[in-house]
């Protein structure tokens, strides 16, 4: 349906932002087939952790692999940082990724490396130091 309203919508009588919605709408899509088709080797890989997740946390991770985006927005103590570390793991161990960034306040880094080891074998690095040894890092 989208494919076939799209040529219609950059009618010039047309709100120009039904034109835009269309094409965010069809890339949405297509992650979400696209998700869908991957997800098998990355649910298997979910399999390999080394703690096991609570099921809504195996969900809410499954339901980021099929759809490739995902808003963690649990009360505290609800195992968000467990979630987004077992999202990492199975798309590394899935070989969707070679490689990602997590962004986190500088007080946590300690705290989900240490997370992170406990779930998995996937290699991390801190990036710290000055601007040039973190280029490096993440280099």
């Amino acid at each position: 349906l989208v494919e076939a309203l799209l040529p219609l919508a950059g009618h010039p009588r047309l709100d120009p932002a039904l034109h835009a919605f269309l094409q965010d709408e069809r890339e949405r899509f297509r992650r979400v087939v696209r998700g869908a088709r991957d997800v098998s080797g990355a649910t298997s890989a979910l399999r390999t952790l080394k703690q096991r997740l609570y099921p809504y946390q195996s969900e809410a991770v499954q339901k980021f692999l099929a759809q490739s985006r995902l808003l963690l927005a649990d009360d505290m103590g609800l195992g968000k940082t467990a979630q987004a570390i077992a999202a990492c793991h199975a798309l590394w161990a899935s070989g969707r990724v070679r490689r990602g960034l997590l962004v986190v306040p500088a007080a946590l880094k300690p705290q989900w490396l240490r997370e992170g080891q406990l779930f998995t074998d996937t290699p991390a690095v801190l990036g710290e130091g000055s601007p040039e040894q973190r280029r490096r890092s993440f280099r």
